[in-house]
């Protein structure tokens, strides 16, 4: 990146012997402004992961059968001229889209 920042995107799959379970222990993490996201998965949740000294980002966290998955996408600089909140929304639910459809 030319602008000294990082733009990060993280997908992690796990499978989980109690994926309600477990995927609740994850969703206690996004707070109460977690929205949920249809046709995602099964009980997708939207929600900021925003850090105070690296920057915005945003999490996407649900689940297919017993597989639980999470996408974190963020980028180091707090204002980012390219991947603005907008931006920022669309691809990581493009993202799930084609996370979420491969777990199918």
């Amino acid at each position: 990146m030319t602008d000294g920042g990082k733009r990060i995107l993280r997908i992690t799959v796990e499978i989980a012997a109690d994926p309600r379970e477990r995927l609740a222990a994850i969703e206690q993490g996004c707070g109460p402004d977690a929205a949920p996201l249809k046709a995602i998965g099964n009980e997708a949740l939207i929600c900021a992961a925003d850090d105070r000294k690296a920057g915005m980002g945003e999490r996407i966290v649900g689940r297919v059968r017993d597989q639980v998955f999470t996408i974190t996408m963020t980028s180091t600089l707090k204002n980012d001229p390219i991947l603005t909140r907008v931006v920022l929304k669309t691809r990581i639910y493009a993202a799930a889209e084609q996370v979420a459809g491969n777990l199918f």
